[in-house]
C-alpha cells in the first residue's frame, strides 16, 4: 500500500496555517524538525512541501529553507491549462467566465475605484489608440481591465483574473488571436470609455450596459474565428 504519510504533514501545516501558527512569508520548521515531531519519514516531508508548493501555499528558498506563500494563481493556471488542453473548456466558455468575474468586479470597481485609478483606465485607452501594434493593444486592454478589477478591492475576483490572463497569453492563442481583430475598433473603444464615464458619474446601469457591449464584441469575433475555420 502507498505510504500517505505525507497527507499528515499537509493537514499539520494546514492547520497551523489556519489557527496562525503559520502566517504569510513564515518560514517553516525545516524537514527533520516536521519528520521527528510528526513521527513520519524525511521523504514523506519533502512530498508534502512539493504538494503545498505546486499548490502555491509554500515557497522553497534554496538553501534557506520553505515559507509561507500565496501564489494560488499558478495553482489556478495549472488546473485551467489542463482542463482546456483535456477539451474540458473551450474558448467561449472562456470568455463567459472573464464576463462573469468581470461583471462582479465591476459593480464593486463602483463603490471603491479612485480618481487615479479612473486615470489609470483613460491612460489604457489612450495608449491603445495611439499604437499600431496588434500585441501593444492587447496589452493595453488587459491593462484596462486588470485596473477595473483591481479596483474592486476583492482579492479572489484579482487573483482568478490573473490566472485567467496567462492562460489566454499562453495557452489560447486563437481566442488572442481572435480578439485582436476587434482591438482598437471604435465600437470597442466607445465602450471603454463609456465603462469610465460611468464609473466617473457613479451610474452603475451605464457602466454594466457598456461593458456587456464589450462582451458581445468580443464573443462576436469568436464567433467569426469559428466560422473562419469552419469554412
Amino acid at each position: 500500500m502507498m505510504d500517505k504519510a505525507y497527507y499528515q504533514v499537509i493537514d499539520y501545516l494546514k492547520r497551523g496555517i489556519i489557527d496562525k501558527t503559520f502566517t504569510l512569508g513564515d518560514k517553516l520548521p525545516s524537514e527533520r524538525e516536521l519528520s521527528e515531531q510528526l513521527g513520519v519519514s524525511r521523504n514523506s516531508v519533502r512530498e508534502a512541501l512539493r504538494v503545498l508548493e505546486i499548490m502555491g501555499v509554500v515557497q522553497s528558498h534554496q538553501g534557506a529553507g520553505n515559507y509561507v506563500t500565496d501564489d494560488f494563481e499558478k495553482n489556478l493556471v495549472e488546473t485551467m491549462s489542463m482542463m482546456y488542453a483535456l477539451n474540458k473548456i473551450n474558448d467561449r466558455q472562456v470568455s463567459d467566465y472573464r464576463e462573469a468575474l468581470e461583471t462582479k468586479a465591476y459593480v464593486l470597481a463602483m463603490e471603491h475605484i479612485t480618481k487615479e485609478e479612473l486615470a489609470e483606465m483613460r491612460l489604457h485607452i489612450q495608449k491603445i489608440e495611439e499604437t499600431g501594434d496588434d500585441k501593444e493593444k492587447a496589452y493595453w486592454d488587459k491593462m484596462f481591465h486588470y485596473t477595473m478589477v483591481r479596483a474592486s478591492r476583492n482579492w479572489m475576483l484579482i487573483k482568478n483574473i490573473e490566472a485567467l490572463n496567462q492562460i489566454i497569453d499562453v495557452f489560447i492563442l486563437n481566442m488572442r488571436d481572435a480578439i485582436l481583430e476587434t482591438y482598437g475598433a471604435k465600437l470597442l473603444q466607445d465602450a471603454h470609455r463609456q465603462m469610465v464615464e460611468a464609473m466617473e458619474e457613479r451610474n452603475l446601469e451605464k457602466g454594466l450596459q457598456a461593458l456587456n457591449h464589450h462582451f458581445k464584441y468580443i464573443k462576436d469575433s469568436l464567433q467569426r474565428e469559428k466560422v473562419n475555420k469552419n469554412v
